[in-house]
């Protein structure tokens, strides 16, 4: 087999001049096998939960960094900030970003609510220095819910994990005188992925983007529905992609050790990632964007179009939207697969996210 080409848990490189958010460097180097949260105690912990001392580094102080508001100690700052700080965690591995944050998922929409009785906000974050705080079931999100728009965030990044995974595996294993990236239908499969991957983070980016310029009041209709449609969006990435990454990586997606034992833990997860929870509305809105042909699919925010186009249009033509509650339609058209498959293979050689921030790996 070839030398690996990079190390597939490795955090995506910042941008020039920008370094890998605080939460990637807690996390340590992947390979450290010393490390809490090293890809060995990955794949010797128990299907579902985090490895043992996974607490040890992810603190009850930083969970209330990361959820508060500065007003009541912490220095959350908006919804699309707190995505980008807090994927790295969800890319290492999902289940311990649910022990990590699941309970200020649920707390959130107090946490966050500048109407809401002080006394109830401040007792929402004494729950969150517990050090492993009770497990809180998260309310149904309503139309617009930032809560939910962090958990599609958080989906996609372990989507990314998914994909990188798959990746790897298909630049090294040999067949017939290639690689397995060499058959056209996983170099398909790929492509697609990574195109349905950056099209649900554009819309996640743009709804996030619209909660914070109304922060502190209630979203507007045009806002709300776009939040309901990035969880909409996100979970039609999330479903399809790892079930057809996973027949890339045929019996290897079962393993639960070795190099790309993570993508089981992944799998494991899908139930709890789905961010779609309630989003009806937002199908139906990617449905009828689609239907309309030259209807703006990112429901007019100028930031997120220009995102999108600027890629060569490989976002804007590549993927379509959800047909369905639970089907979605063809990926990234054959002609442009190959253009996005390169750009795919470069961020995993220059070990870059999948997303859009496209951040630095450790």
């Amino acid at each position: 087999m070839n030398a690996p080409t990079t190390d597939p848990h490795a955090v995506p490189a910042a941008d020039a001049g920008a370094g890998p958010p605080r939460l990637e460097l807690m996390l340590g180097p992947p390979g450290d096998p010393d490390h809490p949260l090293s890809r060995a105690a990955l794949a010797s912990a128990e299907p579902g939960a985090p490895p043992p001392g996974w607490d040890g580094v992810l603190t009850p102080d930083e969970r209330v960094a990361l959820f508060a508001p500065r007003v009541l100690g912490g220095e959350f700052d908006g919804v699309e900030e707190l995505i980008t700080q807090l994927r790295p965690v969800y890319r290492r591995d999902p289940a311990t970003g649910r022990a990590f944050a699941g309970t200020a998922l649920a707390l959130a929409p107090v946490l966050w609510d500048e109407t809401a009785p002080r006394e109830r906000r401040e007792q929402a974050v004494r729950t969150l220095r517990t050090a492993r705080p009770p497990r809180v079931a998260a309310p149904p999100d309503p139309p617009g819910g930032a809560a939910g728009l962090l958990r599609a965030g958080m989906t996609l990044a372990a989507v990314d994990t998914a994909l990188r995974l798959t990746l790897d595996f298909a630049l090294d294993r040999r067949l017939y005188q290639g690689t397995v990236t060499d058959l056209p239908h996983a170099r398909a499969t790929l492509a697609d992925a990574f195109g349905r991957l950056l099209r649900a983070d554009a819309l996640v980016r743009a709804a996030a983007r619209a909660r914070t310029e109304q922060a502190g009041g209630a979203p507007g209709a045009e806002a709300a529905a776009l939040a309901d449609a990035a969880q909409a969006a996100a979970s039609t990435a999330l479903w399809p992609v790892v079930e057809d990454l996973g027949v890339v990586l045929g019996a290897r997606s079962y393993l639960t050790e070795g190099r790309h034992a993570s993508f089981a833990r992944v799998y494991t997860e899908l139930p709890d990632l789905d961010p779609a929870r309630g989003t009806a509305f937002g199908r139906a809105l990617l449905h009828r964007r689609h239907d309309s042909g030259d209807a703006p699919l990112w429901v007019g925010d100028p930031q997120a179009d220009r995102d999108v186009r600027a890629r060569a249009e490989l976002l804007a033509q590549g993927c379509a939207a959800a047909a369905s509650d639970t089907a979605v339609a063809a990926g990234v058209p054959e002609e442009r697969r190959d253009a996005l498959f390169a750009e795919l293979v470069d961020r995993f050689t220059r070990a870059r996210s999948f997303t859009a921030e496209r951040g630095a790996l450790l």
